[in-house]
């Protein structure tokens, strides 16, 4: 009788217990549901002030057309009566008297100051309507940063690489969910994260879905990806890849010096840098060290709140085959070793930085840096 009592008060505890979570979980799907729409909101506010942007863009070109042409319009009229005036000063310098001359020179003040309205006139039209072009790029900047936060600031991804015999399956239920089968162990296990990318899934769109931070990393937002897991799992096949299919770190610094190279609002940027350092039984190394040169032990210091990598070399680039040379310059240097999945496993962390200034419209200086990190095996 004990234990049926027992057992009943189990039951009813797991029943209050599964009450309990269904109620959260319908909680969390209803808030889930709200920053959904919050997030698809933001995203078509985003979209019309891009809208609106082009429209402005497309006036400030027509307004600046106008002034051209009032330019050189007001131009031929002056070049023509000047003309004029000194055709009759000359057939009639002798007879022309002091009146005549006042009169002239009336009429040339007359067309210099009609031509001065005018232009007054268009360069007010543009000022305006690169004030109000101004303003539609600072609300896409900030709509575009609002998007990225809504996803979060910080992002958790999972990929699965191809399986190999013996491994544990893995199924994919539902978008953003990992569900492993381990029967011999333990119950079936669903892992949640902010997006999922099957076997099949390819290096582009791995990349697409953190091509927006690139946008992030260009309005001054400091920026880091990283790969994370075990000896194996696909970490530097995932950041660098093969030549045939490039990973995130070329396609992420190639998507920054194509966006700044496109930019019209007016933010320039100076010449992109990039360095590639690997840590490596506790020591820091430049990955980008002169050919033949030693592997030097680099210290790290610490200024105005910035972690500094003295001596680590830093090289501009500028197009998207300097960025691939690089990059497998620096990966042959790095530290590997042989094990029973790969005979050529990285045995250190790897951190490309891309390092972005620029200046704005209005002054405001721009600084930020796109870290790309390849974390050694977590085991």
């Amino acid at each position: 009788a004990g234990a049926l009592r027992d057992a009943a008060d189990a039951r009813d505890r797991a029943t209050r217990d599964a009450a309990d979570l269904r109620r959260r979980l319908d909680e969390c799907e209803g808030d889930l549901k709200g920053l959904r729409i919050h997030k698809e909101d933001a995203a078509k506010a985003r979209d019309e002030a891009e809208r609106k942007l082009r429209e402005h863009d497309a006036r400030v070109l027509r307004a600046e057309k106008s002034i051209n042409d009032l330019e050189a319009a007001a131009d031929a009229r002056v070049a023509a009566a000047e003309q004029k005036i000194r055709e009759l000063e000359a057939e009639n310098a002798a007879q022309i008297g002091d009146r005549v001359a006042a009169a002239i020179r009336g009429e040339r003040l007359k067309i210099e100051r009609e031509f001065r309205d005018e232009l007054a006139a268009a360069r007010a039209q543009v000022k305006a309507a690169e004030r109000l072009a101004d303003e539609e790029r600072d609300k896409r900047r900030k709509l575009h940063n609002r998007v990225m936060e809504l996803q979060g600031n910080i992002r958790v991804m999972c990929r699965a690489r191809p399986p190999r015999a013996g491994a544990p399956s893995a199924l994919f239920p539902r978008e953003g969910c990992v569900k492993i089968r381990q029967p011999e162990y333990c119950d079936d296990a669903d892992f949640e994260f902010d997006a999922v990318f099957d076997p099949t899934s390819s290096q582009i769109e791995v990349f697409d879905s953190v091509r927006d931070l690139v946008t992030s990393a260009l309005d001054g937002y400091s920026v880091c990806i990283f790969a994370y897991g075990q000896t194996g799992s696909g970490k530097t096949y995932t950041m660098e890849g093969p030549a045939d299919k490039r990973g995130v770190n070329v396609r992420a610094i190639a998507r920054v010096l194509e966006a700044a190279s496109m930019r019209s609002d007016g933010v320039s940027y100076e010449p992109l840098e990039i360095s590639m350092l690997e840590i490596y039984n506790e020591q820091v190394r430049d990955l980008l060290r002169p050919p033949g040169a030693a592997a030097e032990r680099l210290e790290v210091a610490t200024a105005t709140g910035e972690s500094v990598v003295k001596g680590l070399t830093k090289q501009s680039v500028f197009t998207a085959d300097e960025i691939e040379k690089l990059i497998a310059a620096g990966a042959r240097h790095r530290a590997a070793g042989a094990h029973a999945l790969n005979k050529d496993s990285s045995r250190s962390h790897s951190i490309v930085t891309l390092y972005i200034r620029g200046t704005t419209a209005a002054g405001d200086a721009l600084s930020s840096k796109l870290h790309l990190v390849d974390l050694a095996g977590s085991e």
